[in-house]
């Protein structure tokens, strides 16, 4: 009966403990981004460039990246927001964009948005010879389309 109780006190200290390293670990990451990214995002602003080209397959431009911590969730501000096609014309560009990203899906490795707010967005409008409207880039054109038919 003792081995029985013995093993059990081990049992849950071992998952009080993993419990205790996990909520530690959340509390650490929070407290990184909360007081280290957000603060000084400007000065990841070419990183933060680099992993939106990489994700939409076009180049991102951003002339500022300020961040602030706003209840349980950072905020960052994206200034001068430009997407650039192959051809180096500006396809869509945001004077500002506010994004708020929940603190839980930093957290786990991923990125969701918990809202978004632009201002003064410009779209770039694409009209074909056939007077068909297009407000997409030249890289979304179907294969057998070429730019002679815009």
């Amino acid at each position: 009966m003792k081995s029985v109780k013995k093993n059990s006190v081990k049992f849950f200290t071992v998952i009080w403990t993993l419990l205790f390293a996990l909520v530690s670990l959340s509390i650490i990451g929070v407290s990184i981004v909360k007081y280290y990214f957000v603060p000084n995002a400007g000065d990841h602003l070419h990183w933060v460039s680099d992993k939106l080209t990489q994700s939409i397959g076009q180049t991102v431009q951003i002339g500022d990246l300020k961040g602030r911590w706003d209840g349980l969730h950072p905020n960052l501000t994206f200034f001068d927001l430009r997407v650039i096609d192959s051809r180096g014309d500006v396809n869509f560009s945001i004077d500002k964009l506010e994004v708020r990203v929940s603190t839980l899906s930093l957290l786990a490795g991923n990125i969701d948005l918990l809202n978004i707010k632009l201002s003064s967005p410009l779209l770039s409008i694409k009209r074909k010879v056939d007077n068909s409207i297009w407000a997409v880039s030249y890289t979304h054109l179907r294969a057998h389309e070429t730019e002679a038919d815009l």
